[in-house]
């Protein structure tokens, strides 16, 4: 699983059975050709993915992100962040303080979702995609456990 660079994620057909098996419908995917710099493509079949889902689950006030006005923004975003774009301003999330935090029911419903309010590179998945995914040996792109808050 990685994100091309079209910003849509591509995922493996190995990687596509998993999400399948535990989002049935959920989510939808194109059969695509991936092909490296040097003309070589990978084996077996890749997949453009849509991340159908959007949840709300992550606790901003928790969370290694700042809001901050368009003016506001440093020139330069340290290695590791991401910008989101809101109506109202800019948010920035460190994913090198690797400080995330969901609340308690994040794992209930879908596995594999984008966090509302938040650019579509921000997706989050649950504990049980993890483990298959790892299970399967299939690795994915950067990548770290968030925090469960006890506060809903």
């Amino acid at each position: 699983m990685f994100m091309g660079s079209s910003g849509k994620w591509v995922v493996s057909d190995p990687a596509r059975q998993i999400i399948e098996d535990l989002d049935p419908g959920l989510h939808q995917f194109f059969s695509i050709n991936v092909q490296f710099p040097d003309g070589s493509s990978p084996p077996g079949e890749w997949f453009a993915m849509n991340i159908t889902t959007v949840r709300k689950t992550m606790i901003d006030a928790e969370s290694a992100i700042k809001h901050l006005p368009p003016a506001k923004l440093p020139k330069k975003l340290p290695d590791g962040t991401i910008t989101t774009y809101w109506s109202t301003g800019t948010s920035l999330i460190d994913f090198n303080a690797k400080r995330v935090t969901v609340g308690p029911d994040a794992d209930d419903g879908a596995n594999l979702w984008r966090e509302k309010g938040h650019q579509r590179e921000l997706i989050l998945f649950s504990d049980k995609l993890h483990d298959a995914l790892q299970e399967a040996g299939l690795t994915t792109a950067k990548k770290f456990r968030a925090r469960v808050s006890s506060e809903p």
